[in-house]
């Protein structure tokens, strides 16, 4: 909940009002397809109101499960009224080199 203090002019008069305003925060969850079937994933999404879908797949395509390919996703997702964008760089392949092994992050 955040207040708002509004100062303001009746006449020759100021006054000044505290409105509450009612604001929610933008949550991130994350989300993988796995091997769940369509409905099954867009009935999650619609159960924590998702509004949009960022896919940060670096290769967003699914070989077992085409429903999650970039050529048909988007246009599923518009259809439920849930947005999509690909951000190929928040995500993808990890390279794999010395260290990255030797580190344990492999």
């Amino acid at each position: 909940m955040l207040y708002f203090h509004v100062l303001a002019r009746v006449g020759r008069k100021r006054v000044l009002a505290v409105r509450k305003v009612k604001t929610e925060m933008p949550a991130v969850l994350t989300i993988g397809h796995s091997t769940r079937t369509w409905e099954d994933f867009l009935d999650l999404l619609r159960a924590h109101g998702v509004k949009r879908v960022i896919d940060i797949r670096s290769i967003p395509r699914s070989r077992h499960n085409p429903q999650f390919n970039r050529e048909t996703l988007p246009t599923k997702l518009r259809a439920a009224r849930i947005g999509y964008v690909h951000l190929r760089k928040l995500g993808g392949l990890r390279p794999c080199t010395t260290r990255f092994t030797e580190h344990g992050l492999a």
